[in-house]
């Protein structure tokens, strides 16, 4: 019963972020396409320059999903949302790798 009681009480917590594998705490801004990232030392989150050369803001959905690809890339994968064009929900997808849109 008590180790049942510590490991619903340690839901949650982060008890160990020695690790190895290192995940930027990272936001969008789903409306207007910004990406923000938390720096811990300025305790505050810093704009991400996103460079789009092929002009895909101009096309990109509005609250859109996103996810973490992983660190080898710096990349997330962008999929959903609702095509500010036509009201319907978007079929497309999305790569930002290095702040780069594809």
């Amino acid at each position: 019963m008590p180790s049942d009681l510590t490991t619903v009480s340690n839901m949650g917590r982060i008890l160990d972020n020695s690790r190895e594998t290192y995940y930027p705490l990272t936001i969008f801004n789903t409306s207007t396409l910004q990406l923000y990232e938390y720096h811990e030392k300025l305790q505050d989150f810093k704009r991400l320059p996103i460079k789009d050369d092929s002009n895909l803001i101009t096309k990109f959905p509005k609250n859109f999903k996103s996810v973490y690809l992983g660190n080898d890339l710096e990349s997330y994968f962008i999929a959903g949302g609702i095509d500010s064009r036509t009201g319907k929900a978007s079929k497309g997808a999305y790569l930002l790798e290095r702040n780069v849109l594809t």
